[in-house]
């Protein structure tokens, strides 16, 4: 082969578009959107979004939608059924640039403040599937803490045995591969009859069952396990922690006042949506749908609300405050807020999951 072939193979390789556009920031798999391809849709949904919320470009927006997929893991079933009731498309005399401001009326973060690190805790999920099982031990969590602090108790963010395991409920929960998506109410199920053992997020590798995944791995997720990790001393049955309750909000019973009675008695709450291609651009401010693009079906913490107004238009959009598991490189932080009380995406209607934790 001579040395000229060489060159120019190498050359064409070096250029070529595929590698060109690979994230090497965090190793997602794939090619990416191009970048200037990506800033002219998000230009297309600021105009749409009106002001009310604003996308920008990060990495999920420009992943492929088989790689978006992934993130998204709650699985339907003749059980589980995404409710489809649109949402009534907003129209907002507001354009891209206005001031707006949210007012927070209810943040589980501030009413119960011992708390407040570990309930704003962003976990990264990783390439698995694994919202449905992140955001209920997240929930989980909170709600233990929560509990701890009506009996006077003290449960500190920095103690690996006051974190619940999101391995254990992705791996023991269901059969099959969790990575491959799962059922909130399920896990909460699970939870009360056979407990959930402690294990911390992939940064902090405590507790009994860690979390496995950093946000460039992929699954498929481990086999269940018997067993706590060598480095922790409880052992695995002694660490399950149990739930006394497990209860679902969907249809017409999962009304605004239901939610929020729910999340101002036990604590935050698991929330079930559509996520359309918009979603994964999200920044800031109060989301609506401006996408046609379905990308999956997704679990994530509701710990709150509030309202935002536009002071140029006095526009006003009531909010949830959300909790994702896509990292603090997404929306505010990790957080986002969306539309209250008109079931957008899907997201009042579709099945509210949570548990009362045994302490």
């Amino acid at each position: 082969m001579s040395k000229t072939f060489l060159i120019l193979t190498l050359t064409i390789w070096l250029l070529s578009p595929i590698t060109a556009s690979k994230n090497k920031s965090n190793g997602l798999l794939g090619e990416l959107l191009d970048l200037e391809l990506a800033k002219k849709l998000i230009k297309e949904i600021n105009v749409k979004a009106a002001g009310i919320w604003t996308a920008s470009v990060n990495e999920l927006s420009r992943l492929p939608l088989a790689k978006q997929k992934i993130l998204c893991g709650v699985k339907l079933s003749a059980e589980l059924k995404i409710n489809k009731t649109e949402a009534t498309p907003p129209k907002f005399d507001t354009k891209p640039g206005c001031e707006c401001f949210p007012k927070v009326d209810f943040d589980a973060r501030t009413n119960w403040s011992g708390c407040s690190q570990i309930i704003g805790r962003i976990q990264n999920q990783g390439q698995c599937g694994s919202c449905w099982a992140v955001s209920t031990a997240s929930a989980y969590t909170d709600r233990y803490c929560i509990a701890r602090a009506k009996k006077g108790q003290n449960s500190p963010s920095n103690d690996a045995g006051y974190q619940f395991s999101a391995l254990d409920v992705l791996t023991c929960s269901m059969q099959g591969d969790g990575c491959r998506g799962g059922w909130p109410y399920s896990a909460w199920q699970w939870i009360q009859t056979k407990g959930v053992c402690t294990g911390t997020d992939y940064t902090w590798k405590s507790g009994c069952k860690p979390y496995p995944f950093s946000p460039n791995q992929a699954g498929p997720a481990p086999p269940c396990m018997s067993s706590c990790t060598a480095s922790w001393k409880t052992a695995y049955p002694q660490d399950k922690h149990m739930g006394v309750s497990a209860a679902q909000l969907s249809g017409s019973q999962a009304t605004v006042a239901a939610i929020q009675r729910e999340i101002q008695t036990n604590g935050p709450v698991v929330a079930i949506f559509a996520v359309y291609s918009d979603f994964m651009s999200y920044r800031s401010g109060v989301y609506f749908r401006t996408s046609n693009q379905l990308v999956g079906y997704h679990a994530v913490r509701i710990i709150g609300w509030g309202t935002q107004t536009c002071f140029n238009s006095n526009q006003k959009v009531d909010f949830w405050i959300g909790a994702n598991s896509w990292g603090t490189g997404w929306g505010e932080y990790g957080f986002f807020k969306i539309r209250r009380g008109v079931n957008e995406v899907g997201f009042e209607q579709s099945g509210i999951s949570f548990g009362v934790p045994k302490v």
